[in-house]
Parts: C-alpha cells; structure tokens; sequence
C-alpha cells in the first residue's frame, strides 16, 4: 500500500471515542483516533514495508507512528533512525510501542536502553525503562549484576519521577524480579522499602502496579522454581 492509501484509511477507521481516551492518556498531537485493534487489522493488511513505516512516522499523526512501529522491518533498522525516532515521542505509550516493536529486536537494544535510561528527557528515558523491563525477562544482557544496581537506583529515584516514570519503574522492579530466584528475593526487598507510591493518571485507569502483589505471584514464584 502507498502512504495515502493508508493515510485515507486511517482517517476513514478513527472514531470519536478513541480520540477521547487518547486525550485523557495525554495525548495532545495529531491523531485520527485509530484503536489498536484496527491498526492491527491493518498492519495484516499491508504486511512489513521498511519504506512506508518511515513514512508513516514521518507524518506525525499517532496513529501512523504507532503503525509504523508495527510494520517495520527489524533487519532494516538503523541506529540512527530509532534515535531519530525517539526524539520526536510526544506520547507516554508510543514509548512502550517502539520499545517493544521495535528496538527490542534490534542488536542494539541493550545499548540504547542504557542510554535512555540517563536522558533528562521523560519520554526517552520512559522509553529506555520500557526496554529495561523487556530485557530483565530474557536470560542474557543485561547481567544480573546490572539489573541488580537498577533496583538499587530506582529506589532511590522512584518518588521524584513523573506519574508515568512511577509506573513505568514500578513494572521495572517486577520485571527484574522475574529473571531469577535471586533477583526476584532482592527485588521484594526493593519493593518493601520503596513503599505505596503516590500518582494520579487523571480520568483513566491507569495505575501504578502492585509491585508486591506481583512479585509474590504464585505463577511467578512457581516460574522460579523450575
């Protein structure tokens, strides 16, 4: 398919109610109002195109950048596109998407995780946190020592976050505490010294995860033993 063929399409598949849930999520930049489900619908449509996900992004619409991420070829990934892309993220969960459908496949994932996480600017650093918490449930890089030192520094940091950092460093503890016995017992510890965390997510419901509750879930700590 060609961008305006698919630009026409996401115009005619936005609805009224998805741009409001967008909106209350904080969204304020250019949308059609595209659920997720369509746009998977149309990614099975159009298929990967290295190409037109490029161009998609480039269009600045929220909808497009998020299908884009969905119908990139991982292979053809540059470096230097995704700091590109990065950069321009003016919405908390497109950080979460590119991290997950993108940049997770990428053989530099780990390297750009660690330098998102030091970014003064929230997206990108909401971004690398996402990716962090993709990687500590994988059973290679980071170590465990690294993941490890990243409980220690989101204890330390969590309470001065953004509400959406909050959460997204909530699920970073739980994440860790899911790569091994050892990591999941240090990674309690953590959660029981940081305490209730304070956020409000506004009209939505969207809250900070039960940092405990999850790491003592019985299918997690069943996981553990095997």
């Amino acid at each position: 398919m060609e961008l305006e063929e698919v630009m026409k399409e996401l115009e005619k598949q936005g609805d009224a109610q998805t741009r409001k849930v967008w909106a209350r999520h904080g969204n304020a930049g250019k949308h059609f109002g595209v659920s997720i489900a369509k746009l998977t619908a149309l990614k099975k449509l159009i298929g990967r195109d290295h190409d037109l996900a490029g161009k998609l992004w480039d269009s600045g619409y929220l909808d497009a950048r998020i299908l884009a991420t969905m119908i990139e070829e991982k292979k053809k990934v540059t470096r230097d596109q995704i700091e590109s892309w990065v950069k321009e993220i003016e919405f908390w969960d497109l950080s979460g998407i590119l991290s997950k459908n993108v940049v997770m496949e990428t053989p530099f994932a780990v390297d750009l995780m660690r330098e998102w996480v030091e970014s003064e600017n929230d997206y990108i650093r909401r971004a690398g946190y996402d990716l962090l918490s993709l990687l500590a449930m994988r059973n290679d890089d980071p170590a465990p020592e690294e993941l490890e030192s990243f409980l220690t520094r989101i204890e330390a940091d969590i309470h001065d976050e953004v509400d959406r950092l909050k959460q997204t460093k909530a699920g970073t503890v739980i994440a860790i505490g899911t790569r091994n016995r050892d990591l999941n017992e240090k990674a309690i510890a953590t959660a029981e010294r940081i305490g209730t965390v304070e956020a409000s997510f506004g009209e939505t419901a969207c809250k900070i995860p039960d940092m405990l509750k999850q790491l003592n879930h019985p299918r997690i700590q069943k996981k553990l033993d095997q």
